[in-house]
């Protein structure tokens, strides 16, 4: 994740020039991951990720600081499925499947 650099609010070419950069990083990081997800290797690397993260278990324990750590956790791995949806779903559904696959192997 990059830096935020200030941005003169006074200035509305400025605003304007930030906005078409964070519009731009933005699409540079989904296509980024698009290339990434193209990896088997990634591919079990993020659902392993998600798993560790507990995105498909609850958050509930008795001791509330326990419980605010772990869905600090699954907020994450939510985050993470989320965009793997929005930017790459057949990569996402194929990873999840790879998943299901080295599961029955074991």
């Amino acid at each position: 994740m990059s830096l935020i650099e200030p941005v003169d609010t006074t200035d509305e070419s400025g605003i304007r020039d930030a906005r078409r950069r964070a519009v731009l990083d933005a699409r540079q990081a989904d296509l980024d991951l698009y290339e990434v997800m193209k990896s088997e290797l990634a591919r079990r690397v993020l659902w392993d990720l998600i798993g560790v993260h507990g995105a498909y278990q609850s958050s509930f324990s008795s001791n509330p600081v326990e419980m605010a750590f772990n869905e600090g956790q699954r907020n994450f791995a939510v985050r993470v499925i989320e965009r793997l949806l929005r930017v790459c779903p057949e990569l996402y559904l194929q990873a999840q499947t790879e998943a299901i696959n080295r599961k029955g192997k074991q």
